[in-house]
């Protein structure tokens, strides 16, 4: 059961990553629309195009977001429906009336959008398929790192408000959990047993500081939108990140290279493509964002596809370490998970059919409610017995032979270990 729930889990939010970031492929035939502007958290405008400024909106003039309605606040600065009007209030007393319009787009920004969609589609597929093929720490850090790079998408934030909202409660949350999920996975690759002082540290980092992160991030969210307070770091241009996540994310580089340079000959080969691909992965989009922080001024669109396009470095990196240095049996898994999830439909399908010709039966007698209530607690103990007897008949018949290597290898690792060898040491010989 604990399987279905895990791959179920990770289908789930893979899939909605994909439908967030997926319908990106279509910019180049349906460009985003917006109001032209840049703003700073306070609403500020930054910088507007000739066809806002023509509406009588200018560098220097200030929104006062208190008086925008909470839907208004939550994307009168991002992408929204072509032709969408929207009345600003400004500190100056006046009220600019302006008009979504389409945002022109060049060859190369529709070239560079769709190297930067395939990339993080990539990204998200193959961090997934990590912890489905070996759900271990690593690779479920890794998965937790990953997301909030590939949960952030331009088109489908003009569908509604409500969603945008939904939209940004997942992102802040995707960002909480990243800056930890990455220290955790630079501790724990490939397969690392931690010590307890790391240990702990992981364990107050993902159990402490995360959640604090989130809150935190969850109060300024909710206050920009509700009450109209400054928006959110992590959302005003350029600052995707406060301070104490940048510390979190550096502090996991750190480690990386720490590992690398401290590490023996065997796990040096294996960190050696990690360390690499990150540096190239993620070097560029740092840059970019610290120079748009810096400035509030939008860097390009090229230009940030382009730097997320090199993201999908580090997971292919990461999967060529695993196949090179072959981290686990892919093989195995591979055939064990189609075996497992061929039988568990099978199953399933004969429960369905169980449950529809009771069904049937149930709905005509005096008893209905009760009758379908035994037939769920039925069904569901026949699923649970179901799943537990196919694993058993997939270990000890079609992967025997594996099976009973792994189970020779423990044993052999169990009686060589080192507190065993010093026993034996130690016998008097008779």
């Amino acid at each position: 059961m604990k399987r279905v729930v895990r791959t179920a889990f990770i289908l789930t939010f893979t899939a909605i990553a994909t439908l967030m970031v997926g319908p990106d492929l279509m910019l180049p035939l349906h460009p985003y629309s917006s109001f032209g502007i840049s703003v700073d958290p306070h609403g500020t405008i930054k910088s507007v195009d000739a066809v806002t400024v023509a509406a009588g909106l200018h560098v220097g003039d200030r929104v006062e977001l208190e008086r925008l309605q909470p839907f208004d606040r939550a994307r009168y600065m991002g992408v929204v429906p072509q032709g969408l009007v929207m009345r600003l209030p400004l500190a100056s007393g006046r009220t600019i009336t302006v008009r979504a319009h389409t945002q022109r787009r060049s060859t190369l920004d529709n070239i560079t959008d769709l190297f930067a969609v395939l990339a993080l589609l990539t990204f998200i597929a193959v961090a997934a398929a990590l912890v489905l093929l070996r759900p271990m720490p690593a690779t479920w850090a890794f998965y937790g790192f990953a997301y909030s790079f590939c949960s952030y998408g331009a088109l489908v934030k003009a569908v509604s408000p409500q969603l945008l909202i939904g939209i940004m409660i997942l992102m802040a949350l995707a960002g909480a959990i990243s800056p930890a999920a990455f220290v955790s996975f630079a501790l724990r690759f490939p397969d690392v047993k931690l010590k307890p002082v790391a240990l702990w540290a992981e364990r107050v980092l993902l159990f402490a500081v995360t959640p604090a992160i989130a809150a935190w991030g969850m109060y300024q969210l909710l206050g920009y939108i509700i009450a109209g307070g400054p928006a959110p770091a992590w959302i005003r241009p350029g600052n995707l990140h406060n301070t104490l996540t940048d510390a979190i994310y550096a502090a996991g580089v750190a480690i990386l290279i720490v590992r690398y340079a401290t590490a023996d000959s065997a796990n040096r080969n294996r960190l050696r493509w990690v360390v690499a691909a990150f540096t190239v992965a993620f070097l560029p989009f740092l840059t970019e964002q610290f120079i748009w922080s810096a400035t509030s001024v939008f860097p390009g669109a090229a230009t940030m596809n382009l730097a997320q396009a090199c993201e999908v470095f580090a997971p292919i990196a990461l999967a060529y370490t695993v196949l090179k240095h072959r981290l686990f049996d892919v093989r195995f898994v591979v055939s064990r998970a189609l075996m497992y999830a061929g039988m568990m439909s099978l199953s399933i399908g004969a429960l369905a059919l169980i449950d529809w010709g009771f069904g049937r039966w149930i709905s005509a007698s005096r008893f209905t409610l009760f009758a379908e209530l035994a037939l769920a607690l039925v069904l569901g103990a026949g699923l649970s017995m179901t799943q537990r007897k196919i694993e058993v008949f997939l270990n000890s018949v079609v992967f025997r032979t594996q099976t009973l290597a792994l189970q020779g290898l423990r044993r052999f690792a169990q009686e060589t270990g080192p507190d065993r060898r010093s026993l034996a040491f130690a016998q008097p010989n008779t």
